[in-house]
């Protein structure tokens, strides 16, 4: 048996207000994805079952107003967890940083950045959306 290579988890550490923990927290609770709502779950034993607090509920309990270390999966999905949410430029923050995180990711481990094309504002997107569904 060998070591084939190494892969470095890249963690940032992400800065938010009180408010924006409430609002990210809200929006994982209302979300459909089990995954989601699971980043704001508190501890409980149901059924003799014991369920561990999500990062949000961690970060909202130890670090109001501060900065919360998070993965690179951490971050994704908390871009999935408000991205229907209604603070559309909040969204729109979360996936530049996102973007950021993971070309450093690449870049740490030795790997070619991806080609995620333009990160546009989401009302843009939309536009784009609807001129591509007329022309078809």
């Amino acid at each position: 048996m060998k070591i084939d290579s190494f892969y470095y988890d890249t963690r940032v550490n992400l800065s938010a207000t009180a408010e924006e923990i409430d609002y990210m927290i809200a929006c994982s609770r209302s979300h459909y994805d089990w995954a989601c709502k699971d980043a704001s779950g508190v501890s409980s034993i149901e059924r003799g079952i014991a369920t561990k607090n999500g990062f949000l509920t961690v970060w909202k309990m130890f670090h109001k107003d501060s900065t919360q270390e998070l993965t690179l999966r951490e971050l994704d999905l908390l871009c999935k967890i408000v991205e229907n949410g209604e603070k559309r430029d909040f969204y729109y923050e979360l996936r530049k940083i996102l973007r950021e995180v993971g070309d450093k990711a690449c870049e740490v481990n030795g790997r070619p950045k991806r080609d995620h094309g333009p990160i546009l504002h989401p009302s843009v997107e939309n536009k784009l959306c609807k001129d591509e569904g007329k022309k078809s």
